[in-house]
């Protein structure tokens, strides 16, 4: 495998729109191995607060139609907090910090869809290729000789707890590319088979047992969306003797775990009434019956929540609410749909769960209309349902390795032509 190192002149908001991939990549290396401070995160702050501040001096100008609905979307989720904030009257600290928790992804997407150029899809795609098998790599050291494994197992993304959801993200775009590939004929069966193989095996020794799930479902979405093809057959055949292959290794490694696919078992883990820790607290498919039921007592905090912010947490202390202080310890924080819910509401919720669905119809638009390029176009349309899925599984949609899949979810939108040299700096 050759590396090369391609240096072109970019514009400056191209730029910090790469940077940003660059910085969440680098994570994982600089905390974890060479010890840098935790503030180094916060340089992917400064990076989409310079792009908000050029998005608004661009006078929020989409290149298309369709960004301009999703931005319209996103306005309205925003003003709808803002009432919210007025109506729950607590700190606007609070509120700020509730804002660049969840929207920072929302001004990144928009920025990729303004600055970036459709010659940089296919490059930054072969890079994210390139790190899948740094991260293999990097992920077979730390299980052998590192003894690394489960929550801190995460390769390229560290050894912190919880590093390995950032692998499932990662690892979501890179299959679903690859499949989409082959059954198009624009990878080979032996580069296909020896990725998803690589996957399924590095999910089992981080004990990814969620992302045996998602893989059966990428590849059935990968089915339907695609044209009839006898590839169709073997990637069945494939998939199933690769997900059956992976869970007897999760399984060896980790015998608790025997039995995890069977669906019974699913939905009585995600369903527990002791809660995802087993000590009472919150658990993926009871969190919203526990926050209606407990916390939201009247219609109106059912359908606008406590206010962004006024239920967050942070590593400073001055930014953890009463809220978190109290009730912190059933979890909610740990997945963004109750956190979601609990903060705006039935319409809050509603209306960022509409901002993937969004993208998923235009995308089939764009598609359709020859307005973007097929392959991304159905790699976006397996991608949007599991965001959705995420923020039922984990709050990683919240944490910095979602800025990876929201790049992946603009690029349906960037335009063919590039635009004005304006836009780019």
């Amino acid at each position: 495998m050759q590396f090369t190192l391609r240096i072109k002149k970019r514009g400056q908001n191209e730029t910090m729109v790469l940077l940003m991939l660059a910085i969440v990549f680098s994570f994982g290396l600089l905390l974890d191995l060479l010890n840098f401070p935790e503030l180094f995160k916060y340089t992917a702050d400064v990076v989409w607060l310079g792009l908000l501040v050029t998005i608004v001096i661009n006078h929020f100008r989409m290149p298309n139609r369709e960004t301009a609905s999703l931005l319209t979307l996103v306005m309205v989720f925003w003003v709808f907090t803002l009432f919210g904030f007025i109506i729950n009257s607590k700190s606007p600290l609070y509120y700020l910090w509730g804002f660049r928790n969840n929207f920072r992804y929302f001004i990144y997407f928009f920025a990729c869809c303004m600055f970036l150029r459709e010659q940089n899809v296919a490059e930054i795609m072969e890079i994210f290729d390139k790190l899948f098998y740094v991260n293999f790599a990097v992920s077979i050291f730390q299980f052998f000789v590192l003894g690394k494994k489960m929550d801190y197992l995460g390769g390229i993304f560290g050894t912190s707890v919880g590093c390995n959801s950032k692998t499932i993200i990662f690892f979501s775009i890179v299959l679903a590319r690859s499949i989409l590939n082959y059954i198009n004929g624009k990878e080979t069966t032996k580069t296909c088979l020896m990725k998803c193989g690589m996957a399924l095996m590095i999910a089992a020794l981080a004990e990814l047992r969620f992302f045996f799930i998602l893989f059966v479902l990428i590849v059935a979405m990968a089915l339907l969306i695609t044209r009839t093809s006898i590839k169709k057959l073997w990637i069945v055949i494939a998939a199933s003797v690769g997900v059956y292959v992976g869970a007897m290794l999760l399984v060896a490694i980790f015998p608790r775990f025997r039995g995890f696919l069977n669906i019974s078992n699913i939905v009585e883990v995600a369903t527990s009434s002791s809660g995802y820790t087993g000590r009472g607290d919150m658990n993926r498919l009871t969190a919203i019956p526990i926050v209606w039921d407990r916390f939201l007592k009247n219609w109106p905090e059912r359908l606008l929540g406590l206010g962004l912010g006024n239920c967050d947490t942070s590593a400073f202390s001055f930014l953890n609410t009463a809220f978190f202080e109290q009730y912190g310890h059933l979890h909610y924080n740990w997945f963004s749909l109750s956190f979601m819910f609990l903060e705006t509401g039935i319409i809050g919720l509603g209306l960022y769960m509409l901002f993937f669905a969004g993208v998923y119809v235009y995308t089939r638009k764009r598609e359709k209309n020859g307005e973007a390029q097929r392959d991304i176009c159905q790699l976006v349309r397996i991608l949007a349902p599991v965001c959705l899925l995420m923020i039922i599984y984990n709050v990683s949609m919240r944490a910095e390795e979602a800025y990876i899949m929201y790049f992946v979810l603009a690029l349906p939108f960037i335009n063919k032509k590039q635009r004005q040299r304006s836009l780019n700096g």
